[in-house]
Parts: structure tokens; sequence; C-alpha cells
């Protein structure tokens, strides 16, 4: 139980540090403000409320930040593919991007292990055992464990599994946009808070940067708790 603690405590602390500096790269993106400054201030709020309400308050603090990232996510998604001309005309001018591999979901000879439907299939297994590795995550299962009565198991899937996928498609979707918004960008953690620059009024990219620290902010606080148990509880 101790060794699993040290673990936990080694690798989750590696995590939470880890979204701690996406925000304060999320700053950096928007504001031009030192990202070592920015990363403090995630950290400080994350702590405080932490302290304040433990659990409670990261699983309340979890279901606005959810709602917050999906409102700038739908925005900026929404005004990303009007301005290339809607979801066909956007896909259309991401085509010939690398010579065409870019859209191509069978990846050719050198790119990964196996071609074609060999490569596909990897690519399922792979997204298999990362479902399977969500049981080994304590800061997504302490939501589970913390159910009132296992009777809302199944009102817990819906909300969860909803949620992931409109994540996903979302966010997919601007990744994929990135390319055509901001070809020559270095740094592809910049990708969101500068297409938001780019594309919105300033109202709403301070709404897209609000989405950013909740993305960050809702993993790293239920990270931190994580590891302030396996600390004092093993």
């Amino acid at each position: 139980r101790r060794i699993a603690a040290v673990v936990m405590v080694l690798f989750l602390g590696a995590y939470a540090a880890a979204q701690i500096s996406a925000g304060g790269k999320a700053l950096e993106g928007v504001l031009d403000i030192d990202p070592r400054l920015g990363a403090i201030a995630v950290a400080g709020m994350i702590i405080a409320y932490s302290i304040a309400g433990g659990i409670r308050a990261s699983i309340w603090t979890d279901a606005v930040q959810s709602i917050s990232m999906l409102v700038a996510l739908i925005i900026l998604c929404v005004v990303a593919f009007a301005d290339k001309g809607g979801i066909g005309g956007a896909f259309a001018s991401m085509m010939p991007l690398d010579d065409g591999r870019y859209m191509n979901l069978w990846p050719e000879q050198g790119e990964l292990v196996g071609t074609g439907g060999l490569a596909i299939v990897f690519f399922v297994l792979g997204w298999l055992f990362a479902g399977f590795s969500v049981v080994g995550q304590p800061h997504i299962m302490v939501r589970f464990m913390a159910l009132d009565d296992e009777k809302n198991m199944q009102r817990t899937r819906f909300w969860y599994y909803s949620f992931f996928v409109l994540f996903y498609i979302l966010a997919a979707g601007l990744g994929l946009l990135s390319r055509l918004f901001l070809p020559e960008l270095g740094d592809t953690e910049l990708a969101l808070p500068r297409m938001a620059l780019q594309l919105l009024p300033d109202v709403f990219v301070g709404l897209i940067l609000a989405g950013i620290f909740a993305a960050t902010m809702s993993t790293a606080d239920s990270v931190v708790l994580s590891c302030s148990a396996a600390i004092t509880h093993d």
C-alpha cells in the first residue's frame, strides 16, 4: 500500500505539474504574461479551494468547469468552421495538406507500425487499453467511489460519456483546424489561445481563456487531492 502511494504521488505529482504548466501557457498565449507567474496563479487557486472544500469542492467546481470548457469549445469550433466556409469547406482545405497525408486514415509505410488496416487495428487497440487504464487513475475513479448510491451509476455513466464524446469531437475538430489557421505555429500548446485571438472579439477570447483554465484546473485539483490522500492516509 505504501509503495503504491509513493508511485501515485510521483506520477500524479508530475501530471499535476503538467496541468498547472498548461495554465501558465494559456496566459502566455493570450496575454503574453510570463508562464511561470501564470502557473503560480493556477496553483494558488487550486490549493485554496481544495483546502476549503476537499473532494466536494473539486466535484462541484468540475461541473462548472465542464460547462465552461464546453461553451468555449463550441464557440471557437463554430466560428472557425464558419470562417472556412462550413464543415465541407474546411475539410476541403485540409485535404491537400502534406500532399494529402494530413487527412489520410490509412498511414503510409514508415509512419506507424504496420500500414493500412493493420494500423487502424493498432489504433483501436491503443484506445481500448487506454480505456482499461482508467481503472488505474485514482483522480477519475474517486468520482465513482464518491457516489451516494450505486443506483446512480447509470446516470453517472450518461453524463461522463456524453461530455467525453462532445469534448473529443470538438477538440479533435479544433486540432485539425489549427493547421489551417496557424500553419507556422511552433508551440502547438498555444494553438487554442492563438486561434481565439485571431478569430474572436476580446470578450470571447476571455471566455476561451476561462475554458482552458477550467480544463487544466479540473484535472489538477483532482490529482492534488489524490496525492494528498495518498500521503496522509497511506
